[in-house]
C-alpha cells in the first residue's frame, strides 16, 4: 500500500532545499530512498515534480508519496557464528566486530540474519529481514546477542527488553579520565535534524535515556568502563558518552576526532590500527521464561580489544590522583 507524507512549509523552511526538509520531516526516510522519489516523480511541492535543490517557500504543499517495494528476500548464507547457548526458544550468540546484525541501507547480505537463516532454518520475523532479532549491536560493536527461535519467544523476550527487566553490560574505552568512580547519565536521545546517521542528546524530538557507568581500569588520558544499559536507544553509549566529553575510542562518528590526538604515538598507532570502536556487550542476564530461572551470559573481550589494553599499560600507565571518591 503507497504511503503518502504531507507537510506544508513555514518560515523556519524559507530556502531550505526541499530534500533536506523532507529528511528533517518524514522519519524512517534514507536519502537514497528519498533520491529513488524524486526520480519517479514522486515527491511534489503545490502539485509538481521538482528537483532535490528546489528551494522552499513559506506555505508550499509538499507531498512526498512512498509507493511500496517487492518484499526482499533473505538468502541463507553460510557463515561463522560463535553460539554460545541455544535451546527450542532462544539463542545466545557472541557477535564480531564487522558483522551487520540485518540487511539495511546499502547492505543486502552477508549479515547475521543471513548467517542464522542458514543454521537455523525458519525464524520469527524472517519476512522484515530480522530474523529472531529483538535487540541489536552496531556493526562495529562486539559481543552478546540474544536471538529468538519461536512467535511465542519472540512475543515473551520482546516485552522483557520493553520492560527493561534484561540486564546489558558492555565495556568501554574511552578517552580522558571520569571524575568519579561511578555515575549516572541520564540525556533524552534523538535523531540529529541535519547528520541523519547520528543520534544526539539536543535532538527536536527525543526518549528518555538512561545509561551508568563504574570505572573499571584507569590509564593516562584513557579509562575502561563497564556500562550498564537502562534504556535501550540507537547508539546510546556513544552518544552519552560523547555529551559528557569522554568519546568512545575509535569511534569516528563520535569522537571529534579524539583519536588522533592522544599524546603518546605508540597508542595513537594502536588505536589507529584498530579497525574498530572499544565497545564490547560484556554481560547479558534475564529470566528464562521457560526454564523458570535466571540465566547470564558473558563474553570475553575479542584478542583486538585486549591487545589494545596491553599496548596502553605499556605506553600509557594509569595515572596517580589522590582522594578521588
Amino acid at each position: 500500500m503507497e504511503r503518502v507524507k504531507k507537510f506544508t512549509a513555514g518560515p523556519a523552511e524559507a530556502g531550505l532545499r526541499v530534500d533536506r526538509a523532507v529528511l528533517l520531516h518524514v522519519d524512517g526516510v534514507s536519502r537514497a530512498r528519498l533520491q529513488e522519489c524524486i526520480e519517479q516523480q514522486l515527491l511534489t511541492v503545490n502539485g509538481l515534480p521538482v528537483k532535490p535543490s528546489a528551494r522552499l517557500k513559506p506555505g508550499d504543499k509538499v507531498v512526498l508519496r512512498l509507493a511500496p517495494r517487492p518484499a526482499p528476500d533473505l538468502a541463507p548464507q553460510d557463515l561463522p557464528l560463535n553460539i554460545l547457548y541455544e535451546d527450542a526458544h532462544l539463542i545466545v550468540l557472541d557477535k564480531p566486530a564487522g558483522l551487520v546484525v540485518h540487511p539495511g541501507a546499502g547492505v543486502a547480505d552477508g549479515t547475521l540474519a543471513n548467517a542464522l537463516i542458514h543454521r537455523f532454518g525458519e525464524l520469527p520475523g524472517r519476512q522484515l529481514l530480522r530474523p529472531g532479532i529483538i535487540h541489536r549491536l552496531d556493526k562495529e560493536t562486539s559481543g552478546l546477542l540474544l536471538v529468538t527461535r519461536t512467535e511465542e519467544s519472540m512475543l515473551k523476550l520482546s516485552e522483557m527488553f520493553q520492560r527493561r527487566t534484561v540486564y546489558k553490560e558492555y565495556l568501554a574505552l574511552v578517552h580522558g579520565a571520569m571524575e568519579s568512580r561511578h555515575g549516572v547519565i541520564e540525556k533524552p536521545i534523538g535523531r540529529h535534524p541535519v547528520h541523519r546517521m547520528k543520534m544526539t542528546t539536543h535532538a527536536p524530538r527525543s526518549r528518555p535515556s538512561k545509561t551508568e557507568w563504574f570505572v573499571e581500569k584507569e590509564f593516562a588520558g584513557f579509562t575502561l568502563l563497564r556500562v550498564v544499559l537502562h534504556t535501550g536507544r540507537t547508539h546510546q553509549i556513544r552518544v552519552h558518552l560523547a555529551s559528557v566529553g569522554r568519546p568512545v575510542v575509535g569511534d569516528a562518528l563520535y569522537g571529534g576526532g579524539r583519536d588522533q590526538q592522544v599524546r603518546f604515538p605508540r597508542a595513537r598507532q594502536a588505536i589507529a590500527g584498530l579497525g574498530r570502536f572499544f565497545l564490547h556487550a560484556h554481560r547479558l542476564r534475564f529470566h528464562h521464561p521457560w526454564r523458570q530461572e535466571t540465566v547470564e551470559f558473558t563474553a570475553p573481550l575479542p584478542p583486538e580489544l585486549v591487545n589494545l589494553l596491553a599496548q596502553l599499560a605499556e605506553t600509557a600507565p594509569p595515572p596517580r590522583r589522590r582522594g578521588r571518591p
